[in-house]
């Protein structure tokens, strides 16, 4: 991405510095700086987005409006890996910045059966009420093993629905959604940001991709609502017993 940006400006540099200002010269050599430091401060998992962009939207008022454009795309766009052991950390800091909504699939075989998910969920209980949730799964069979960690988030306050996989691949409005985004298990936040899991073949959790994009968010999001709305999108069952313990 960084080396994106700095080819972009190098060129805006010969296109432009032939009769322009020193100050925009040293505008641009900052932008380059801010970038990196976005680049930076998502990998570090520290604040995300908004305070670094709106420093940078800032510096760039000097800019020529096409320069501008295009890094403005690049500011909307970035993309991290998070390998294993450092998503509850990153999960974490995204579910503390929500404001308005968080809505999540989840596709993940016995996700609750992972200690390191206890303490993202722990925060999640603290915005349940802001925490919309779909489960899908491929049989009753799984919907039982983890009917006790679904039925406790829905008690915490988070509205929390099932849906077989099966009833996906069926509707073509729903299968094309998923074939668009190209993933099944995701979260969004506020419609900004997007939390990936990549799975392996048992659906264990390997890693995960954070896409800081609101365009892209706002495309998960809509696939998220049209699968809510689904009248296949079921209420959990009522049932009777001791609760799992996940939050």
């Amino acid at each position: 991405m960084i080396s994106v940006a700095i080819g972009l400006f190098c060129g805006a540099c010969a296109k432009f510095f032939n009769g322009q200002s020193y100050v925009v010269s040293i505008t641009l050599s900052l932008a380059v700086g801010l970038l990196w430091d976005i680049r930076m401060e998502i990998r570090d998992c520290q604040d995300l987005q908004e305070e670094t962009r709106k420093r940078l939207m800032g510096m760039l008022e000097l800019l020529p409006g096409a320069i501008l454009k295009d890094v403005i795309g690049l500011a909307n766009h970035v993309e991290l890996h998070v390998p294993k052991d450092k998503i509850p950390d990153a999960w974490g800091k995204l579910l503390r910045k929500v404001e308005t909504e968080y809505v999540a699939t989840n596709y993940i075989a016995d996700l609750y059966g992972e200690g390191w998910v206890k303490e993202p969920m722990k925060t999640q209980a603290t915005i349940a009420s802001k925490i919309r949730k779909v489960y899908i799964v491929k049989n009753d069979t799984e919907l039982n093993a983890e009917i006790w960690a679904f039925r406790e988030q829905e008690a915490s306050g988070m509205n929390v629905k099932y849906i077989f996989e099966s009833a996906i691949d069926a509707d073509p409005v729903l299968a094309a959604k998923r074939a668009a985004v190209g993933e099944l298990d995701f979260g969004v936040f506020d419609r900004r940001q997007v939390l990936m899991w990549k799975l392996d073949a048992q659906r264990k959790v390997d890693s995960c991709r954070v896409l800081l994009d609101p365009v892209k968010a706002d495309e998960f999001a809509q696939f998220f609502d049209v699968l809510f709305a689904h009248p296949e999108a079921r209420r959990l069952p009522k049932v009777s017993g001791s609760p799992s313990g996940v939050i």
